[in-house]
């Protein structure tokens, strides 16, 4: 069976994401290539592909937490506690940078990730986008929510083993 490569990094940071959960610490290449079906070394070289490994998504989870990040127009901290997965908190934006940005970067995680960010405000993320010269949606923190979520519940969904 030839897998597609998008196909493997779903599958790894899926299984990452879910064992994460489970034991509350990162899992072993080691414990993801046994539950996989799949070598050690090509786990090391997904996950060295992916970069990104263990990033957790409140809405895909329903989960209770909080999230910390600073507005890069004004370094101001922004809080964004979620409750059951939704979002609480007034006023709060994202940007999202353009689909065609991510199609051309080279590296996801270091090119299109960097220019998604939380902002106090609309105007604050329109002006910082225009600055930059970024295609991109001001999106309130309800709309980020549902979109990150349809992005990311298949990762929460029960694992895929390969077989061998």
């Amino acid at each position: 069976m030839v897998m597609q490569v998008e196909d493997l990094h779903a599958l790894v940071r899926g299984e990452a994401f879910r064992q994460l959960l489970a034991a509350g610490a990162p899992a072993t290449r080691e414990d993801l290539a046994l539950a996989i079906g799949i070598s050690t070394d090509k786990v090391a070289r997904v996950l060295e592909e992916l970069d990104a490994a263990g990033r957790i998504r409140f809405g895909a989870l329903a989960a209770t937490g909080s999230a910390a990040s600073r507005s890069p127009a004004t370094a101001a901290p922004i809080t964004i506690r979620f409750r059951d997965g939704r979002p609480e908190a007034a006023g709060v934006v994202l940007f999202r940078p353009s689909d065609s940005l991510a199609a051309s970067c080279t590296s996801v995680y270091e090119e299109w990730c960097p220019n998604s960010n939380f902002f106090e405000d609309a105007e604050s993320a329109r002006a910082w986008s225009a600055r930059h010269k970024l295609e991109g949606r001001v999106l309130s923190l309800e709309e980020a929510s549902d979109l990150a979520t349809a992005e990311w519940l298949p990762v929460t969904r029960p694992p895929k083993r390969l077989s061998p």
